[in-house]
């Protein structure tokens, strides 16, 4: 085991915490997340919420437990960019939130590029992958 894996499976942690965090909080008030989504412009809909928390649990835990990462990052990037270009569409605020949710927008991209760093390179050293791949 290197330091490099540590900090792999360190970085894996820190990056998923947002999504099983959210995913947790949403399953547990599920009328303020749909108020949450109203307000960021999409439907307010069962199934969206229900998709999403999906989303975010399953692949959050997935990158956080480094099993199958790779899937749990394409999970991610399939709940982040709808998303992103739906309640952050900087072009159709009015002037003074453009600014905000142009920041927002370059955010959730740059968070989307951390599940696409986790698609091209998996588990990593210090994951139940490598633990259950070293058992065989």
């Amino acid at each position: 085991m290197s330091k490099h894996d540590i900090l792999y499976a360190l970085a894996r942690a820190m990056f998923s915490a947002t999504f099983v965090i959210s995913a947790i909080r949403h399953s547990c008030d599920r009328g303020a997340a749909l108020d949450e989504m109203s307000a960021g412009g999409m439907p307010r809909s069962n199934t969206l919420l229900l998709g999403s928390i999906m989303l975010r649990l399953l692949g959050g835990l997935s990158v956080l437990l480094g099993f199958h990462a790779r899937i749990g990052g394409l999970l991610l990037v399939v709940f982040i960019l709808p998303a992103t270009f739906i309640v952050h569409a900087f072009w159709e605020k009015p002037p003074e939130k453009r600014v905000h949710e142009l920041t927002e927008l370059l955010n959730n991209v740059a968070i989307t590029a951390g599940a696409l760093f986790i698609v091209v390179s998996g588990s990593g050293g210090v994951s139940l992958d490598a633990l259950l791949q070293s058992t065989k």
